[in-house]
Formats: C-alpha cells, structure tokens, sequence
C-alpha cells in the first residue's frame, strides 16, 4: 500500500481492539473461508488465523466481552504502526480496559517492554501488593481464552490458576484502592464464571464418557436395551454443583458491585447454562435405537460407544477447522460469514458435527478421494450433514437448502436436502463399477440456482455465509466388515 500511495500522503490507523472474537484482530470462529479465486491465506504468519476461542468460554460471552491481550496485542502493535503515523482505536466500552491503556501507552512510547506496560498497569489499578500477583493474572486470563486442540478446557489449570491470582490479589489491595475498583471486581467475576464453565464442562464430559461406557458393555454384555436403559437418563443436562453454585453467587455479588461503581457487568452472569459436549445428540441417538431393531439398532448403538470407527478397511474424515480430514482433496471450512450466533446450530450435536467443510460458488463442490480399496469388496458411505440457520437480514439471500453427490461419475442422491440446525446422518451404497480400480472419488455439486447471478450479488451471498456445497463428517466403510454387525 505504502509503494502505490503518492508520497505525501500518511497512514493513520483505526485498529479495533474492542472484540476478542470476529474482528480486525479477534480470534476468527473458523478458517477463513478461500477468496473468490478459491485460494487460502498464504503461509506467513499463519497462526493468526490457527487462533480460535475456547469453545466452551466462547459459547458463554458475547463479542464484546471483558478480556486482555497482553503478548498478542503487544505483537499487533508492532507489526502494523512502524508504517503509520499514528492510531485512533476503536472502542466500545469499559471491558478492553487493559487494551486500550497499552495502546495508547505504546503509541508514546513504542519501545517500552511489554513487561512495562503491564507492571505500571498493574501498580496504577491494583496497587503496590497486588500489583505482581495481578500482572500474572493479565497474561494467564489471555492464555485461558485461546483454544488448546490438545487440552479442552477441564484440563486447563490456568483456568484455576487465574482464579487464585486475582482472589489473592485482592486480599493484598488496600482497602481505599478496593472500595471503588471495578476492574478487580471484572477480573474477578470472568474467573468465577470461567471457573464455573471449566466444572460444568467437566461434569458433562464425564456423562458423556459413562454414556459411551455403558453403550461399549451392551455390546459385551449382549443387551443392548437394558444399556440404553441405563444411559439415557444420563443425557439430561446435570444440574450445577455446590460449587459452581457458590461461584455463580459470587460473581453476581461482584457484578452488582461493578454494576453499582461503573456501570459495567458480565454478560455470562445470566448466560451459563449450555450443552458443550452434545449430550443432546447422545439423547436423540439413543432413543432412535430404541426404535430399531437388528443391525440398525447395532449402527445406532454404535456410533454412540465407537464414534469414529470406520472399520476395518475403512475411513473416517471429521471435516471443518484443525480436524483430521486425510481423504478430503476439495473443500475448506465453514466459517458462517457473519457473527456466529447460537440459533445457527443447535447445541444438540456434538462439536464435530458443528464443523463443516464446504465450498461457495465454484462450480467443483467438496471432493474426496480414495485410494487403495479392494475392487471385489462392496462399499457404503455415511455422511453427517447439517445446515445453518440465518439471521433476517442474511436470509434474505440464501436459496441454498440442497446438493448432488456422485460416486465418481454416478448419482448418489439428486438435490439432497439437508437438515436445518440439527444433524443427521444419511448413507449411500457405492456401485460395484465405481471402485474396480481400487480407487474412489466422491464429488458434491451444488444445487440449481445456487450462486447464480451478477458477480455482486454473489459476493453479498459469500460474504453473509453462503454455501454451495457442505458435509460434516463421512465413513467410507466395507460392508463386509462393519464393525456393529453380527459376527464382526
């Protein structure tokens, strides 16, 4: 931009510091979706767009939520204002309170160490005792808000960590720096809402792993109805426990106080109760195997205890952000287009069945491709599909409800139509001819009148969240070695 600008003219920047989530330079829900020429961002600096929210934390606050980035911003800064002349920032209330001091502090005096600007922060707002304990709190609470793919968030000790830190530091604040000071009050509200998030989660995960449990000793056990029995009542929502009910108190007492000092208060106060895990498609699933019989009820049954297995001779790709996908070879994930909002998907499903792979207007829809499959044997192909919802003043543009799937050059299903919020699983035969070389390509098209018109009004359509063509999740398995059937 600097070459092409004529060489009078300067740059002043407006960054947006204000959202932790679908922003400038917040956390982005998905991948970015491929440009009009289908190509993704290039290589460097590539972790921008790995940085997701927790998805559990994320599931609880709103965009504009109470959050400091110390190390990320503290980055920002410094990539970007070196080819400028200054900032006007972009703010929209009192929850980017540390954001905001650090940049205005940095645009004074850029090269000021980060540990700098956070220890002055710390002493003005906390306190001389406080001070220590509060700016490690400031770099723990921006490390507990990304996503860790290997660690959700009951295993996160710095959830707890954060907690300790800012009680303690308010133990150390002098009584006339604590009368009136609502931002340790924020502080502590977010750890105890995100502590309650870190037990809830824990709990349901638990009867998430019992329910798989219960189902996994049906199949040992033969009883296949006694275990349903067992697991269903095991699907409701658990109710809070003591604890998170003690930390639920506490922080609607620091929030009326912060209320009452400043006119700030947590919007995850009123917003903690949610399904993380999908223990409603556990629900769903198990009372559909009450109604089957037979080897139906045995696939039902097991896709609950043995999600992922393909079988033997078979292959399984989660689709969408960071999932291991070895078989897709056309497609990138679904990134909704526009503030994801919860009536989008339903909560009662489970997190790899909200992420999706898809393409936009491209006439070549999501593809894969198999290799290495035996010509004598027969196959069938599962797939998991799920539409969003939209909001009004998306919807208006959306037409897209169906696609075409193809076995190489042969027609599985003509202009599917895909469920809407909650998802379902539909299975294809593959014919005998289309795997005679030991290789397979299956090939998504999207529907007639999908992605039509004048080039401006398909890009209104991709940029609101448009898609051509989507799928979730898809088995690719040997029907002489489906792992539920009888003698397998």
């Amino acid at each position: 931009i600097l070459h092409q600008l004529p060489p009078q003219q300067v740059l002043v920047f407006y960054n947006e510091i204000t959202h932790w989530r679908y922003s400038q330079h917040g956390y982005i829900q998905m991948y970015p979706r491929a440009d009009r020429n289908g190509d993704l961002p290039p290589p460097w600096n590539h972790f921008i767009y790995e940085r997701r929210p927790d998805q559990a934390i994320t599931m609880v606050y709103d965009r504009l939520t109470f959050f400091a980035w110390p190390k990320f911003y503290y980055w920002v800064f410094h990539q970007l204002l070196p080819y400028g002349v200054g900032d006007i920032t972009h703010s929209s209330g009192h929850h980017d309170h540390f954001n905001q001091w650090m940049w205005q502090r940095l645009l004074w005096a850029p090269h000021t160490p980060l540990q700098d600007v956070v220890d002055e922060y710390s002493l003005t707002w906390f306190g001389r005792e406080a001070a220590p304990m509060m700016a490690q709190a400031l770099y723990q609470l921006e490390e507990n808000l990304e996503e860790d793919r290997e660690h959700p968030i009951d295993e996160k000790p710095g959830i707890d960590r954060y907690y300790r830190l800012v009680k303690s530091a308010g133990e150390k604040m002098p009584a006339h720096l604590m009368k009136d000071n609502w931002i340790w009050r924020e502080h502590m509200v977010k750890a105890s809402l995100d502590k309650h998030i870190k037990l809830d989660y824990k709990q349901q995960h638990e009867r998430q792993n019992e329910i798989e449990s219960i189902i996994r000793q049906g199949f040992e056990d033969g009883n296949l109805n006694a275990a349903i029995a067992k697991a269903l009542p095991l699907t409701a929502t658990p109710e809070p426990t003591d604890d998170m009910k003690a930390l639920h108190e506490e922080a609607l007492r620091l929030g009326e106080e912060s209320n009452e000092i400043m006119g700030v208060r947590n919007e995850g106060l009123f917003n903690l109760k949610h399904d993380y895990v999908g223990l409603g498609w556990y629900e769903r699933q198990l009372k559909k195997a009450q109604e089957l019989e037979g080897d139906a009820k045995r696939e039902a049954l097991w896709l609950v205890a043995h999600y992922k297995d393909a079988g033997e001779g078979g292959y399984y790709d989660n689709c969408g952000t960071f999932d291991p996908s070895p078989n897709l070879v056309n497609g990138y994930p679904y990134d909704h287009g526009q503030p994801f909002v919860p009536m989008m998907l339903s909560e009662a499903n489970t997190p790899s069945q909200k992420s999706m792979c898809f393409t936009q207007d491209e006439e070549e829809g999501v593809a894969f491709e198999y290799r290495d499959l035996d010509p004598n044997a027969d196959y069938q192909i599962r797939f998991t599909f799920v539409r969003p919802w939209y909001q009004e003043r998306y919807n208006m543009r959306m037409n897209q409800k169906s696609e075409t799937i193809y076995a190489d050059d042969q027609v599985l299903a003509q202009e599917l139509e895909l469920p809407q919020r909650v998802s379902d699983f539909f299975t294809f035969d593959i014919p005998k001819e289309a795997v005679q070389d030991g290789t397979l390509k299956i090939q998504f098209k999207k529907a007639e009148g999908v992605a039509d018109g004048p080039r401006v009004l398909r890009e209104m359509w991709r940029n609101s969240g448009g898609w051509g063509t989507i799928v979730s999740e898809a088995w690719l398995m040997r029907k002489d070695k489906l792992p539920w059937a009888e003698g397998n």
